[in-house]
Formats: C-alpha cells, structure tokens, sequence
C-alpha cells in the first residue's frame, strides 16, 4: 500500500495551507482594524437629528 500522499507533496500541501491560514488570518485581523477605526471615528461624528441624515427622495411626477 502506498501512501495517500507522497512525504514531500504532504509537506507542500501543509505549507500551502500555512500559507492561506496565515493570509486569511491577516485579512481578517486587518478587516477588524478597520471595523474598530470605522466605529471609532462614527463615534466621534457630531450627533444629528435623525431627520437630517434620513434620506428624502424627491417626489417624481409621474409616479
């Protein structure tokens, strides 16, 4: 019986995988970031009404 996976093609596959674990885990760590900056600064936005930032849609003629 030979092995399902050759040593040295069991070894790439486990550096490609490190590989995309580890580029997926930065994606991630980095779209945390920018979560964290993107609350940081709505917090700091002066507090408007809500009618203010609700969007009014022109009343079109022909609807």
């Amino acid at each position: 019986m030979f092995p399902l996976f050759p040593p040295l093609l069991k070894s790439h596959i486990d550096v490609v995988l490190d590989f995309y674990t580890d580029v997926g885990v930065r994606a991630l760590e980095a779209l945390w970031a920018m979560n964290k900056l993107n609350l940081e600064l709505y917090r700091q936005l002066p507090q408007w009404p809500s009618s203010m930032l609700r969007m009014e849609l022109p009343s079109h003629p022909y609807l």
